[in-house]
């Protein structure tokens, strides 16, 4: 860049500063104007600020007088006005708040007061409003001193309570808790506060997921209930609620458990449906059985069914099968005691025929003696 530039481009910088620092000087004045001593000093100030980067120094000579001359007019109290106005304002603002115990806000607005005047007035010539900044000031030290007890006796609870949080002792955590919540309630720091409320968070956290894992534990339970009791519908019902609450949670141990229980349900009803079928074909043999006269058969394909009734819970089944084996043992031990009378006679009637043929009347009569006692005690039974 040539030297000419250079200059032209230092002479538009001078030139925008000057443009500034004469929009700020009506407005400075403008404050002054108004009795708005404050803001119209905070404005020169911010000219100075400007004439220094340009090397103006008539103007920042010129502006230092404006700000003396503002200053020794409210120190020879000729306008006053402007500031005992807002300072009965504060004054009554910082009385209501330490009437309420808000020490904190009172504190604040009084800081804020003494900033925003602290290079304007001497406040040591103004006792009011001096004991009003020291009162404050005093109670803001208290207010600390009691705060730090507080935290000191929050300090061992918080240990407490974190310990009691990573062992799951959530018991003995609320009741940390609940001693800590009395201190609290007395505490105006709002990072100690909030410190807590996050202790709270993390323990209602803990409680809570402990409180879903009991549920999907005693979901799992119930599910291996259903199951076992072929109640497959309310099964599959209850792990699909289980694996969306799991999901929700992102709980992806209990999701895979779940998979897994989902597809043992589909296997247990598929081995029951089996068994059920098969129920369903003895029951058909037993009949071909029984009209066959093949009752010992039919006897055995009982106790099958019997058996599979008990394993799959049909007690119906069980019951009516039970004795349906019972007749047909009966009916047996019936046709054996027949067959065993029936051969009796056949070879008592033999032995006579034998006997008619020989002439042996009496042989003859004694047999058929007994071949009439046989056919009597059969016809009793």
């Amino acid at each position: 860049m040539s030297p000419n530039s250079e200059e032209q481009e230092s002479q538009r910088a001078r030139i925008k500063i000057i443009s500034e620092i004469d929009q700020l000087k009506v407005i400075a004045n403008n404050h002054y104007l108004m009795r708005k001593y404050y803001e119209a000093i905070k404005i020169s100030e911010e000219i100075i600020e400007l004439a220094q980067k340009g090397e103006m120094k008539s103007i920042i000579a010129e502006q230092k007088y404006f700000i003396s001359t503002i200053r020794n007019s409210i120190k020879n109290g000729k306008d006053l006005l402007f500031f005992e106005e807002e300072f009965k304002e504060i004054e009554e603002r910082v009385r209501n708040y330490l009437s309420e115990g808000d020490i904190t806000e009172a504190q604040t607005l009084t800081e804020v007061f003494k900033h925003k005047y602290i290079n304007v007035v001497d406040f040591q010539s103004f006792p009011s409003i001096n004991d009003l900044i020291i009162e404050a000031e005093n109670l803001w030290k208290d207010f600390l001193k009691e705060q730090g007890t507080f935290k000191n006796q929050l300090d061992p609870l918080e240990i407490q309570f974190t310990s009691y949080l990573k062992t799951n002792n959530i018991t003995l955590a609320e009741s940390i808790l609940t001693k800590a919540k009395l201190i609290l309630k007395d505490v105006d720091n709002k990072n100690l506060i909030d410190q807590w409320k996050n202790l709270e968070a993390t323990l209602f956290s803990i409680k809570k997921n402990k409180n879903l894992v009991e549920k999907l534990n005693y979901g799992i339970e119930n599910i291996n209930k259903l199951t076992d009791d072929y109640k497959f519908d309310e099964a599959r019902k209850s792990i699909d609620y289980m694996m969306e609450l799991a999901q929700k949670e992102n709980l992806i141990s209990y999701s895979k458990q779940f998979e897994i229980k989902k597809k043992a349900i589909v296997d247990a009803e598929n081995k029951y449906n089996k068994l059920i079928n098969e129920i369903i074909t003895l029951e058909t043999t037993i009949k071909d059985n029984i009209s066959l006269g093949l009752f010992q058969e039919a006897l055995l394909n009982c106790d099958q069914i019997v058996k599979i009734s008990r394993f799959v819970g049909k007690q119906k089944y069980v019951e009516m099968y039970s004795q349906l084996g019972d007749d047909i043992n009966t009916k047996l031990r019936e046709y054996q005691q027949f067959k065993t009378m029936r051969n009796s006679v056949v070879a008592l009637n033999e032995d006579g025929l034998l006997a008619l043929n020989e002439n042996n009347f009496e042989h003859l009569l004694e047999n058929y003696k007994k071949i009439k006692v046989l056919l009597n005690a059969f016809l009793k039974e």
